[in-house]
C-alpha cells in the first residue's frame, strides 16, 4: 500500500493556512498527512526536525521577512524533502524563476483546488517509487537565489539515476532526441539528460534561451555570428556549429536576441 505524504504548512497568513489545509484535507486526503501548521521560522525549524516531514508547503515572505522560507532551509540539516512553495506573485518573479528552474515546484496565491492535483500527484508518485531528494538539489536553489547575472544560475540534469549540476552560462544549446535532450557545452562535451525538449525550454525560457527550430532550444549568449540564409537565419555558435532558425520562429528569436542585449 503506497504510503500518504507526511507534510508541514508554513504559513503566516491565517486565512491563507487555513485554505490550504482545507482543501488538502478535503480533496487529497488520500496523497497528504498534515504534521502541523506553523506561521514562523522557528517553530518550522522545530518541526522539521522533530517530524521529519517529507513535503513542506511554505510561503516564501513569513512574518515580513522577504525571504523566510529560505531561512528556514539554510538552517535545517534535514534535507530530504520536497517544497511546494505557495506565495503570492507580486514583486517576487525572480524568485519564482529560480525556484522553477531548481525543480521545485511553486502556487499562486489565492490558490484553488485543481492548483495542488499535479504537484501533489507527482511528489505522490516520487515518494512511493523511493525517488531520493539529494542535498545536491537545496544547494542548487540556494545558489540560484543569490545569484544577480541570470546565466550564473545552475541546472540539475539527470542523467539515467544520477544528477549533474551544470552552470547555464556553460550550456551552448540542447538539441531534441525524442524523449531525452542532448545538452552540449562550452568545451565542446555533452550529455543526454532525461527529459524533451519542450520541458527544459519551459525551465529555461527565462535564462536568455530561445527555441528556434523543433530541434534546437540555443543559450543567446553563446551566438558567435549569424546572417541571414534564404528564408531564414543561419547562427554560428561557440561550439563552431551551425543553427537554423526555422522562418516560422523568426520574429521569436529576433525579439528574444534584442532583449537579450537589452538586459546584458
Amino acid at each position: 500500500m503506497k504510503q500518504r505524504i507526511r507534510s508541514l504548512i508554513i504559513e503566516d497568513e491565517l486565512y491563507d493556512c487555513q485554505l490550504i489545509e482545507k482543501i488538502l484535507t478535503n480533496y487529497y486526503a488520500d496523497y497528504i498527512e498534515i504534521v502541523e501548521a506553523v506561521d514562523n521560522v522557528a517553530d518550522a525549524i522545530r518541526c522539521i526536525r522533530k517530524e521529519k516531514p517529507q513535503l513542506l508547503f511554505m510561503d516564501i515572505e513569513l512574518n515580513g521577512n522577504r525571504k523566510g522560507a529560505f531561512n528556514i532551509l539554510d538552517q535545517v540539516e534535514q534535507q530530504d524533502f520536497r517544497v511546494i512553495f505557495v506565495t503570492a506573485k507580486s514583486d517576487q518573479d525572480d524568485l519564482l524563476k529560480a525556484i522553477r528552474l531548481s525543480c521545485t515546484d511553486y502556487l499562486i496565491k489565492p490558490t484553488k483546488i485543481s492548483d495542488f492535483e499535479i504537484p501533489v500527484k507527482k511528489i505522490f508518485e516520487e515518494i512511493n517509487r523511493l525517488d531520493r531528494v539529494t542535498p545536491q538539489n537545496m544547494d542548487i536553489l540556494r545558489h540560484n537565489i543569490k545569484v544577480n547575472n541570470i546565466q550564473e544560475a545552475k541546472l540539475s540534469l539527470q542523467e539515467g539515476f544520477s544528477y549533474r549540476p551544470v552552470a547555464i552560462k556553460n550550456i551552448v544549446r540542447c538539441e531534441s532526441q525524442g524523449n531525452y535532450t542532448k545538452f552540449c557545452f562550452s568545451g565542446k562535451t555533452n550529455c543526454l539528460a532525461n527529459g524533451n525538449l519542450k520541458s527544459f525550454e519551459e525551465r529555461l525560457s527565462d535564462y536568455g534561451f530561445c527555441r528556434i527550430s523543433k530541434t534546437d532550444l540555443i543559450n543567446l549568449a553563446h551566438i558567435s555570428t549569424f546572417s541571414r540564409r534564404n528564408s531564414s537565419w543561419e547562427l554560428l555558435m561557440s561550439d563552431n556549429s551551425i543553427r537554423y532558425v526555422s522562418p516560422n520562429r523568426k520574429q521569436i528569436f529576433l525579439i528574444s536576441y534584442n532583449n537579450m542585449h537589452l538586459i546584458y
